[in-house]
């Protein structure tokens, strides 16, 4: 069995306006079976950036993995990325950009079945603050779903677990002032998306 090591990059940062980019990596392994990860090129949809910073598996012919692409056209914008492995190719799955002309990330997937999974991230609405973005999965297409935004100034979410169709859980942070940054722990009960730590 081969092990691929996977690097994925956290964008953080503090400010209401742009994240900066942190250089801290983490990493995970993944098997590569016959048909694993290297089978055949991932699709490329950005002429600018394409990147992926989270991956999820249900089955070996059933793997998310969420990011954001860009244009050179319009290199102040991203737009979210979601890929899907069939067990034979990677393929680009629609979704959400809820404002294509500023930057939208996703940076967490969560799994739990073929009509069951979950992203978060951020996205940087028309009035220049960024919110917490929350995607879902229904077996047929990704849809955003209402999220917590409880600093006025900006909100991110990094990283998602779904443990059942009621409970799942999403982390990040939020900004109350300038240069004050706090945790945020959303939690997902089969109904909404509720804050669950007031920081």
């Amino acid at each position: 069995m081969y092990l691929i090591r996977l690097q994925m990059r956290r964008l953080g940062g503090r400010g209401p306006r742009r994240p900066q980019r942190r250089r801290q990596v983490r990493h995970a392994d993944f098997p590569l079976g016959r048909h694993g990860l290297d089978a055949g090129p991932q699709p490329q949809p950005g002429s600018g950036t394409n990147q992926l910073e989270g991956v999820s598996a249900v089955s070996g012919s059933d793997a998310w993995a969420v990011g954001n692409d860009s244009s050179y056209l319009n290199p102040g914008a991203s737009r979210t990325l979601v890929l899907h492995w069939n067990g034979t190719a990677w393929s680009t799955i629609n979704s959400p950009t809820p404002n294509p002309n500023d930057l939208n990330f996703l940076q967490g997937v969560s799994a739990r079945s073929g009509s069951d999974a979950w992203a978060v991230g951020v996205y940087w609405n028309t009035s220049g603050l960024s919110r917490s973005l929350i995607v879902h999965w229904n077996g047929t297409a990704w849809s955003q779903v209402k999220s917590p935004n409880p600093g006025p100034m900006a909100d991110r979410l990094s990283g998602v677990s779904a443990r059942s169709g009621s409970d799942a859980w999403a982390v990040g942070d939020h900004d109350t002032a300038v240069s004050t940054t706090n945790s945020l722990i959303v939690h997902w009960n089969g109904t909404a998306w509720a804050n669950a730590l007031a920081g």
